[in-house]
């Protein structure tokens, strides 16, 4: 059962007359216009630009890039439940000459969402992105954890519900937002850091983070970034 974007999207491509109604068109061998078809469905709603290549008047309203953002994630969703495609790229197989995976992790749709974010900035619309932290923020959240006691190791109980958590919690979000700035990371690259690729250094008290990829090299690499305790919030030496 899709979702109810995906049952959007399967109204829309009735309604263009690309298929048939009550047609299912989540199977392990989608047709091979089918990136085209999720792109023109969000197109129609969210793009200044018609399907039919005609542009949209400034007075007509259309849906924000976050709305296109939805919209694709529902596709995805809806076909990676076929067959566990999941995340597996739209590609031909050149045995059978049918066309699997999911169509919507395919390099048109990932052009045309990126080519939609750029025709969205330009009309004015502001772009959604992740809050940078910044020094005072980690100093304000490292003055938190050692204030009023908040670093002294409890027990956690159960009868303190408003108290989401301890100072190991909190020391451990902190520890990571610290490496995050230090090593210019955003959350979902920190979470892949693993316990074995951080240790601390017996000799000038640093921890030492070894990262499993580096930010400037397409194929991946090792770095060491050092974070030093005794400065008071962050540092970095390379």
């Amino acid at each position: 059962m899709p979702c109810s974007l995906g049952g959007n999207f399967r109204d829309f491509l009735v309604a263009q007359g690309l298929i048939r109604r009550g047609q299912d068109i989540y199977t392990p061998n989608p047709p091979e216009k089918m990136p085209e078809w999720i792109c023109a469905w969000i197109m129609h709603s969210c793009d200044n630009i018609r399907i039919d290549g005609t542009q949209r008047p400034a007075t007509e309203i259309r849906l924000s890039f976050t709305n296109a953002q939805k919209m694709r994630a529902a596709a995805s969703w809806n076909f990676a439940q076929v067959n566990d495609q999941g995340n597996v790229q739209w590609q031909k197989n050149e045995a059978t000459k049918k066309w699997g995976g999911n169509p919507s992790v395919s390099p048109l749709v990932a052009h045309y969402m990126a080519s939609l974010k750029r025709r969205k900035i330009q009309s004015g619309e502001t772009a959604s992105s992740a809050r940078a932290i910044t020094p005072a923020m980690l100093e304000t959240l490292y003055d938190f954890n050692h204030e009023n006691g908040r670093s002294t190791m409890k027990p956690y109980g159960s009868a303190e519900p408003k108290r989401w958590s301890g100072a190991r919690a909190r020391r451990l979000c902190w520890t990571a937002y610290l490496i995050a700035f230090t090593c210019l990371l955003r959350v979902d690259e920190v979470l892949k850091i693993q316990a074995h690729e951080i240790r601390l250094d017996p000799d000038s008290d640093a921890l030492i983070v070894t990262l499993p990829f580096r930010k400037t090299q397409q194929y991946g690499g090792r770095f060491l970034e050092m974070v030093r305790p005794n400065h008071a919030h962050a540092a970095l030496q390379r």
